[in-house]
This record gives C-alpha cells, structure tokens and sequence, in this order.
C-alpha cells in the first residue's frame, strides 16, 4: 500500500495455475496437487503480482502390516488394539 500498511487481498486475488495438470489453485489460493511435477502458481491483485514455483513429489508408498487377531471374516478391530508395523516412508 501506498501509505506502508498491509492488507490481505487473498481471497481478492486471481489465482492461476501454470500447469493445472500437476496443480490446481483454487480462487482463495489454495494448492492441490495433481500429479508430479513443477508448476508456478500466481496471484495477481490489481496490478501487483507474485509468484511460487511449486514441486509435487510422488508420495513413496508405506506398508501397513496389522498384528493382531480376527476371529472371523467381517470383524472389525480398532488399530488402537493392534501392533502397527509400517515399512517405508512417509
């Protein structure tokens, strides 16, 4: 602003995505992603502009190995109740 305050234009802005097929941004500047890759996600108020450049990561996939005890076809059990053992990353 002209006078040195702030103010937060956010939802006021005009998003948009430079690859929508590795993220989308919604009109209140949020980023969902797609799939990999890199993308830039801008914001433009009035004739202010900036700018992110974006990197989407495939997540590396974790196993889940559930210990515990079923006792018949269609029980259900809290994990709460169990050992969790995960193999990976997250």
């Amino acid at each position: 602003m002209s006078n040195n305050t702030t103010q937060t234009v956010t939802n006021q802005a005009t998003w948009q995505s430079s690859a929508a097929s590795v993220a989308t941004v919604s009109s209140t500047g949020f980023v969902t992603a797609v799939t990999a890759g890199e993308v830039d996600i801008r914001a433009t108020f009035q004739s202010v502009m900036g700018s992110a450049h974006v990197t989407v990561r495939v997540p590396t996939p974790v196993t889940v190995t559930v210990c515990g005890t079923v006792k018949e076809q269609g029980t259900t059990i809290r994990l709460s109740d169990a050992t969790v053992i995960a193999k990976g990353t997250a």
